[in-house]
Protein backbone atom coordinates (compact mmCIF):
# COMPACT_ATOMS: atom_id res chain seq x y z
CA UNK A 1 0.00 0.00 0.00
CA UNK A 2 1.13 3.25 -0.83
CA UNK A 3 1.98 5.91 1.77
CA UNK A 4 0.24 9.18 1.54
CA UNK A 5 2.13 12.28 2.62
CA UNK A 6 0.71 14.95 4.84
CA UNK A 7 0.58 17.46 2.24
CA UNK A 8 -2.47 19.45 4.13
CA UNK A 9 -1.27 19.81 7.31
CA UNK A 10 0.74 23.01 8.65
CA UNK A 11 2.49 20.20 10.59
CA UNK A 12 4.28 19.27 7.58
CA UNK A 13 5.26 22.56 7.19
CA UNK A 14 6.10 23.47 10.31
CA UNK A 15 8.52 20.48 10.57
CA UNK A 16 10.12 21.26 7.12
CA UNK A 17 10.87 24.93 8.49
CA UNK A 18 12.12 23.86 11.64
CA UNK A 19 14.20 20.62 10.92
CA UNK A 20 14.71 21.10 7.50
CA UNK A 21 17.28 18.03 7.18
CA UNK A 22 14.30 15.03 7.26
CA UNK A 23 12.86 14.41 4.00
CA UNK A 24 9.17 14.94 3.35
CA UNK A 25 8.91 11.12 3.72
CA UNK A 26 9.76 10.62 7.54
CA UNK A 27 6.25 12.57 8.33
CA UNK A 28 3.33 9.67 6.64
CA UNK A 29 -0.38 9.53 6.82
CA UNK A 30 -1.45 5.69 6.61
CA UNK A 31 -4.11 6.06 5.08
CA UNK A 32 -6.62 8.98 3.06
CA UNK A 33 -8.43 11.63 5.12
CA UNK A 34 -10.41 14.40 4.37
CA UNK A 35 -8.60 17.81 3.30
CA UNK A 36 -8.34 20.04 6.17
CA UNK A 37 -9.66 23.97 5.15
CA UNK A 38 -9.14 25.78 8.73
CA UNK A 39 -6.80 28.26 9.09
CA UNK A 40 -4.18 28.95 11.58
CA UNK A 41 -3.33 31.76 13.27
CA UNK A 42 -0.31 33.05 14.63
CA UNK A 43 -0.67 31.23 18.32
CA UNK A 44 -1.31 27.94 17.10
CA UNK A 45 1.59 28.30 13.97
CA UNK A 46 3.90 28.77 17.31
CA UNK A 47 2.40 25.79 18.95
CA UNK A 48 2.90 23.89 15.97
CA UNK A 49 6.45 25.07 15.66
CA UNK A 50 6.99 23.80 19.56
CA UNK A 51 4.82 20.52 19.13
CA UNK A 52 7.66 19.48 16.05
CA UNK A 53 10.72 20.43 18.17
CA UNK A 54 10.34 18.96 21.10
CA UNK A 55 7.98 15.70 20.24
CA UNK A 56 8.13 14.74 16.59
CA UNK A 57 11.86 15.78 15.58
CA UNK A 58 13.22 13.23 18.42
CA UNK A 59 11.19 10.58 17.20
CA UNK A 60 12.42 10.93 14.10
CA UNK A 61 16.01 11.64 15.37
CA UNK A 62 15.80 8.22 17.61
CA UNK A 63 14.31 5.78 14.96
CA UNK A 64 15.21 7.35 11.72
CA UNK A 65 11.69 6.21 10.36
CA UNK A 66 8.49 8.10 9.09
CA UNK A 67 6.45 8.95 11.90
CA UNK A 68 2.50 8.50 10.68
CA UNK A 69 0.80 11.66 12.38
CA UNK A 70 -2.54 10.91 11.90
CA UNK A 71 -4.01 14.01 13.37
CA UNK A 72 -2.68 17.07 14.57
CA UNK A 73 -4.63 21.14 14.45
CA UNK A 74 -8.30 20.90 14.37
CA UNK A 75 -10.31 23.38 14.48
CA UNK A 76 -13.41 23.84 17.08
CA UNK A 77 -16.24 22.95 14.81
CA UNK A 78 -13.87 20.08 13.30
CA UNK A 79 -13.16 18.94 16.77
CA UNK A 80 -16.77 18.56 17.50
CA UNK A 81 -17.73 16.54 14.15
CA UNK A 82 -15.75 13.94 14.97
CA UNK A 83 -16.33 14.17 18.66
CA UNK A 84 -13.23 14.96 20.19
CA UNK A 85 -12.60 16.04 23.57
CA UNK A 86 -14.48 19.67 24.58
CA UNK A 87 -11.15 21.12 25.44
CA UNK A 88 -8.80 19.19 23.49
CA UNK A 89 -5.18 20.14 23.07
CA UNK A 90 -5.88 19.83 19.18
CA UNK A 91 -7.53 22.52 18.94
CA UNK A 92 -4.53 25.02 19.98
CA UNK A 93 -2.29 22.74 18.11
CA UNK A 94 -0.55 21.31 20.81
CA UNK A 95 -1.60 17.53 20.23
CA UNK A 96 -0.73 15.01 17.35
CA UNK A 97 -1.90 11.50 17.38
CA UNK A 98 0.94 8.88 15.74
CA UNK A 99 -0.14 5.52 14.90
CA UNK A 100 2.14 2.61 13.23
CA UNK A 101 0.77 -0.16 11.35
CA UNK A 102 2.32 -3.66 10.58
CA UNK A 103 5.49 -3.86 9.00
CA UNK A 104 6.48 -0.34 10.27
CA UNK A 105 10.14 0.24 11.34
CA UNK A 106 8.41 1.67 14.33
CA UNK A 107 6.31 0.03 16.59
CA UNK A 108 3.24 2.21 18.56
CA UNK A 109 5.04 0.59 21.98
CA UNK A 110 8.31 2.06 20.77
CA UNK A 111 7.18 5.54 20.13
CA UNK A 112 4.59 5.60 23.63
CA UNK A 113 7.73 4.45 25.19
CA UNK A 114 10.25 6.67 23.77
CA UNK A 115 8.08 9.68 24.63
CA UNK A 116 7.32 8.38 27.95
CA UNK A 117 11.25 7.52 29.31
CA UNK A 118 12.60 10.22 26.73
CA UNK A 119 10.80 13.18 26.44
CA UNK A 120 8.57 16.08 28.49
CA UNK A 121 5.38 16.31 27.21
CA UNK A 122 2.05 17.29 28.71
CA UNK A 123 -0.13 14.17 28.22
CA UNK A 124 0.56 11.18 26.64
CA UNK A 125 -2.21 8.81 25.78
CA UNK A 126 -2.07 4.78 24.64
CA UNK A 127 -5.32 4.66 22.59
CA UNK A 128 -6.73 1.61 21.32
CA UNK A 129 -5.15 2.50 17.31
CA UNK A 130 -2.51 5.41 18.02
CA UNK A 131 -0.48 7.28 20.84
CA UNK A 132 -2.37 10.71 21.92
CA UNK A 133 0.47 13.30 22.96
CA UNK A 134 -0.18 16.79 23.83
CA UNK A 135 3.01 19.52 24.23
CA UNK A 136 2.74 23.32 25.60
CA UNK A 137 4.83 26.33 26.29
CA UNK A 138 2.46 27.82 27.99
CA UNK A 139 2.28 26.12 31.46
CA UNK A 140 4.23 23.48 33.07
CA UNK A 141 3.90 20.12 30.96
CA UNK A 142 2.25 17.51 33.47
CA UNK A 143 4.20 14.36 31.86
CA UNK A 144 0.35 12.55 32.60
CA UNK A 145 0.13 9.19 31.28
CA UNK A 146 -2.90 7.49 30.59
CA UNK A 147 -3.94 4.13 29.62
CA UNK A 148 -6.90 3.69 27.60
Amino acid sequence: MKKMLIMFSFMLFSLLSYAPNYPVAYIAQPQPIQKVTSSYNFEVSKCLKTLSLNILTPLIERFKAPVHVTSDYRSVAHNKAIRGAINSKHTYGEAVDISSRKGDAITKKEIFDYIKDNLEFDQLIWERDHVHVSFTSKYPNRNQVLIL
